[in-house]
């Protein structure tokens, strides 16, 4: 490997690294604001979305955490929120609301990765049968 194209590599991995890193630390700060009774759906939100851009960042070839396991914990994370008792109506409504983008974000995934012909298929459980799970 010349010089070149390996400074390029340990480029590229270093920009990874601070990618994930950036990523991680959100979505942590973000679930710690989950930890509280009050915690509106807007929190919520912003929750949601610092899980999907970790999966995003690791949709890079450095990474070593595949993207459906960052959005499946996301997914079972939000179920779990759903069935809190201490929650508000409203609060878990945004929580299954939230579990469908995520679902439908998984789904998405797989079918980019299994292509059209659905050699991958995520395992969804009905939303009928989730509070059995939880």
């Amino acid at each position: 490997m010349d010089p070149q194209n390996r400074a390029e590599r340990l480029r590229q991995t270093d920009q990874f690294k601070r990618d994930f890193e950036h990523a991680n630390t959100e979505l942590g700060l973000r679930a710690m604001s989950l930890r509280t009774p009050d915690t509106d759906p807007q929190q919520l939100k912003m929750f949601v979305e610092a899980g999907i851009k970790l999966a995003k960042v690791c949709e890079n070839q450095y990474a070593t955490e595949h993207p459906l396991n960052v959005l499946f914990w996301l997914r079972n994370k939000l179920q779990a929120e759903a069935f809190k008792p201490c929650r508000s109506c409203i609060y878990r409504a945004a929580c299954h609301s939230e579990t469908a983008h995520v679902r439908r974000c998984i789904r998405a995934l797989c079918q980019s990765i299994g292509g059209s012909d659905g050699r991958i298929l995520p395992f969804l459980i009905p939303e009928s049968k989730e509070r059995a799970y939880a």
